[in-house]
């Protein structure tokens, strides 16, 4: 079971992703078309910790295989509208693969999510090119500046308010 967790309009969601770079590009994806980008990943289930949980995703998205990690960044999110409000935990790990494999270059797939499924264009974008379409901004800002030390930001991406913790 995904941590996800709605009350009417508010909905909480855990999630976890991988920061691969490789030639000072990042792996991105995006989901279903919707022309923003990404990290990889997914939700943690229940029982389930953040690591295990992002070389599960991982892997199921991509075919990855992690070698090693390190928890650049734990960002709480808060966006949405008056409709629909997230509050979203996400984990960000910098991570090293066993191998790129065939997965150096731009893929698309379609993943089985649950029964849900989801189209994934990945594509590989240069760190100093990333823009407005890559999400979260605070992530997008902190890798532009080549900060790779563990901070724990919560953002507030409605007021744009940044406080780092």
């Amino acid at each position: 079971m995904d941590l996800k967790l709605t009350d009417g309009s508010n909905k909480f969601k855990c999630r976890v992703n991988a920061v691969i770079i490789n030639e000072g590009k990042i792996l991105t994806v995006e989901i279903n078309h919707n022309e923003s980008q990404c990290c990889p990943g997914g939700h943690v289930s229940l029982g389930e910790s953040s690591a295990v949980a992002m070389e599960r995703e991982l892997l199921e998205e991509t075919g990855l295989k992690v070698k090693s990690q390190k928890l650049l960044c734990i960002i709480e999110n808060f966006f949405g509208d008056e409709e629909e409000k997230y509050h979203e935990l996400s984990f960000y790990y910098l991570v090293d693969v066993e191998s790129l494999l065939d997965r150096d270059k731009d893929f698309s797939l379609v993943e089985d999510d649950h029964g849900k499924m989801t189209d994934l264009d990945f594509r590989w974008i240069e760190i100093s090119k990333l823009d407005d379409d890559f999400r979260p901004y605070p992530l997008r800002d902190k890798l532009k500046a080549g900060n790779f030390s563990f901070e724990h930001i919560i953002y507030n991406d409605i007021t744009k308010e940044k406080i780092c913790m």
